[in-house]
């Protein structure tokens, strides 16, 4: 449980500074986590009404499998399974968004850099000086 409880904040935090386009994505992934805890704590107070039951019911609702512990499992696999689907397809689309942004802060300093060199010269003086040395 305490992992469960450390992945939910690992996934969760880092929404305040997060741009308006990945907002709802990221509430996506929390609906995802709750959906997640509904089916891990259905399975364990399933597991908690067992353990102090009548052994004989326990016995009896397992031979006639009317728990579907299989079921209930498998349930807790898939939305963990969902869960780790949508986050790794977040953690790209985040990353593909900031690669993006470095990729702009490295083009708009390129661009300085080239205006900066187009300056160091005057085209009227180039003119000039162009048209004595003739």
């Amino acid at each position: 449980m305490k992992w469960y409880n450390e992945i939910s904040y690992l996934l969760l935090k880092g929404k305040s500074d997060e741009d308006a386009s990945f907002i709802e994505i990221h509430d996506q992934l929390e609906k995802r986590i709750v959906c997640l805890y509904q089916e891990l704590l259905i399975y364990l107070m399933k597991s908690v009404c067992s353990c102090y039951r009548n052994r004989f019911h326990v016995i009896l609702r397992d031979t006639l499998r009317l728990d579907d512990w299989d079921g209930s499992l498998k349930s807790v696999e898939v939305a963990e399974k969902t869960l780790q689907n949508d986050n790794s397809m977040y953690k790209v689309e985040k990353n593909t968004a900031n690669l993006e942004t470095l990729t702009d802060i490295a083009k708009s300093s390129e661009d300085r850099e080239y205006l900066r060199y187009l300056r160091l010269t005057d085209p009227r003086h180039d003119k000039k000086r162009i048209e004595q040395t003739k």
